[in-house]
């Protein structure tokens, strides 16, 4: 059978790691230059109030208390979105540090251990090491949503197929060819004793976990009401 190799040396989690701890540092400055800028529209809108409307011209100090007021409305808008582009480079960087620790051999550091998702009734979650401190969950957990953690789980402690469909699934590979903004595009190869059987291209869109569970949520009570 033909064997299939990738790069495991940590090289591309090393490049991601830093360019998007670039990318994290440039929108934390962008975000506070904007957080200056809010404040000191606020003391200006202040100082208009207080020097303009109440003593001289009060029309003239309404007029430009709401010119003042927009752009301290807009500053916000825009920096809320920096915020949230900042939030997704961190996750990013999380991601790349995470997985070159779990290359340096540094995973049984991570804080997820999955310990309560088995429950004290498991029969050997703990004797093989499926979930707790350095266990198979510990090593593996890369999902980022609660769902998705606990599906992991399940098909860790309760295996849905058997050992030969295992094997299967062991060789299709996946490779992370692009990455463009969110948008991660991975080229999956299959293979069988025989060979290859069959290759495609498929698409993930990383999303912001915090503003997809607040969708979610008001999608689920409009739906109700």
């Amino acid at each position: 059978m033909e064997q299939v190799r990738y790069r495991a040396d940590g090289s591309v989690w090393q490049e991601l790691l830093l360019k998007h701890r670039a990318q994290e540092k440039k929108w934390d400055r962008l975000s506070l230059v904007f957080g200056l800028t809010k404040l000191a529209l606020l003391i200006t809108i202040f100082l208009t109030v207080y020097f303009i409307w109440l003593r001289q011209s009060p029309a003239v100090g309404a007029a430009l208390t709401a010119v003042q007021a927009a752009a301290f409305l807009a500053a916000c808008i825009v920096q809320s979105k920096m915020n949230a582009r900042m939030r997704f480079e961190a996750g990013m960087v999380e991601l790349a540090q995470k997985n070159l620790d779990r290359l340096d051999g540094r995973w049984g550091e991570f804080k997820d251990t999955g310990e309560e998702l088995a429950g004290p009734e498991h029969e050997y979650a703990r004797d093989l090491d499926i979930v707790g401190r350095r266990s198979l969950f510990q090593l593996l957990n890369s999902t980022g949503t609660s769902f998705g953690r606990a599906r992991f789980a399940a098909d860790l402690l309760s295996p849905r197929c058997g050992a030969q469909e295992l094997v299967k699934r062991q060789q299709a590979v996946a490779e992370l060819a692009e990455i463009d903004g969110r948008r991660l595009v991975f080229h999956v190869k299959a293979y069988d004793a025989a060979g290859i059987i069959g290759e495609a291209t498929h698409e993930r869109v990383l999303v912001e976990r915090e503003r997809f569970l607040k969708k979610a949520k008001e999608k689920g009570r409009t739906d109700a009401e």
